[in-house]
């Protein structure tokens, strides 16, 4: 799910999405796949 950071809900401009860019996300923030091992950082594109 995709949500902006400032609350706001339209979010029809977004192009693309990107994760762990600062190097130091928060622990509540850290993605997680099915076998429980930590997300690299990417950007994908949004259409």
């Amino acid at each position: 799910m995709l949500s902006a950071a400032d609350g706001s809900s339209n979010l029809n401009t977004v192009t693309q999405v990107r994760y762990w860019w600062s190097g130091n996300p928060a622990i509540s923030s850290l993605l997680y796949n099915d076998l429980g091992l930590p997300a690299s950082p990417f950007i994908t594109v949004v259409e």
